[in-house]
């Protein structure tokens, strides 16, 4: 197992039998004040509970997190991953094969995991570099996060992440109610029928042709007014030199104009990109690496739906992609 210090916290990779210990409790408590001279003058707040992490053998102090209301459900980061563990078993998945993959908070407010599925479960949407199916999984502890759990698609030559397209289940749940492993499975039995489905979807992608001037035209009107500017420069210099790029200030005309400094090569573009699923996976690389959990989660799953729609624009006669 190993430990990468990142920007927003440690991130783990390794055997998911190695996790579990790792991974802190939390508990509620009254959120109330205790006055240490007069008693008489202890009040407690009866709307609200104050979380807080619980100690453990690398780190003895108990530690606030979070103020709730009574109906909050808690649930527990450590209880999720392991339901997802349980999840994959039961369902009869080669468990031994499973790496997960997560990241956390500084407190773990906020926990984010993946399982990655077996090799029998990848495919090659055309271009020889493999996508790996994995189970995705966001929780927080402090009220300040939904629930998510989605499985997707994961590039082997970067890492770059795309969740399973608009039509596929997936879970987004308040923490009120019950909560238990079935939602799990369902997410992941849908995952696993979609797969068929998602591999004619990249295989029609990789084969859609992209002419330069349609695509200049998307990225500086359809791509800028759904992303911003920003993102847009990003995904027309990868797309076009495979180099991601700041933009420099006070730079102007379109994106495809702005005035850039290269700050880091692609792996796995090949450039100028010729087709819809290279275009997708220059998307896939800026949402991936968004440092916030839930926001990555949701540009990923922008994806499939802003790659389906370019040819169906109202204008789509003169800026068909084929």
């Amino acid at each position: 197992m190993s430990e990468i210090k990142v920007p927003y916290g440690p991130v783990y990779n390794g055997a998911c039998n190695d996790a579990l210990h790792i991974i802190p409790e939390f508990d509620r408590i009254p959120f109330r004040y205790e006055s240490m001279d007069n008693p008489a003058l202890t009040g407690e707040n009866k709307k609200f509970d104050l979380i807080i992490k619980k100690p453990t053998e690398w780190d003895r102090k108990t530690i606030p997190i979070g103020i709730v209301s009574k109906q909050y459900a808690l649930i527990q980061h450590r209880d999720l991953f392991r339901m997802a563990i349980h999840a994959v078993h039961e369902m009869k998945i080669d468990f031994d094969n499973i790496v997960h993959y997560f990241e956390y908070s500084p407190n773990w407010e906020t926990f984010f995991f993946s399982l990655k599925f077996p090799k029998q479960f990848t495919i090659d949407p055309g271009d020889g570099h493999l996508l790996e199916l994995q189970l995705i999984c966001f929780n927080s502890v402090d009220k300040s996060k939904n629930l998510m759990i989605e499985m997707g698609w994961f590039r082997q030559v970067c890492a770059n992440g795309l969740v399973i397209g608009d039509k596929m289940f997936s879970m987004r749940k308040k923490h009120i109610g019950d909560f238990n492993i079935l939602h799990v499975k369902d997410v992941i039995q849908h995952g696993l029928d979609r797969i068929e489905p998602e591999k004619i979807m990249f295989n029609k992608w990789y084969q859609a042709k992209i002419n330069e001037e349609q695509f200049e035209y998307w990225v500086n009107h359809d791509l800028k007014k759904a992303w911003g500017v920003k993102p847009a420069v990003r995904t027309y210099h990868i797309c076009q030199r495979g180099m991601d790029v700041i933009m420099k200030p006070f730079s102007q005309g379109e994106p495809t104009e702005k005035d850039t400094q290269d700050i880091l090569k692609v792996p796995g573009i090949n450039v100028p990109v010729k087709n819809v699923y290279a275009v997708s996976q220059a998307l896939s690389w800026i949402a991936t690496r968004k440092r916030d959990f839930a926001d990555r989660l949701a540009w990923q799953k922008m994806i499939p739906g802003m790659i389906e729609s370019f040819n169906c624009s109202s204008n789509s006669e003169t800026r068909s992609w084929i």
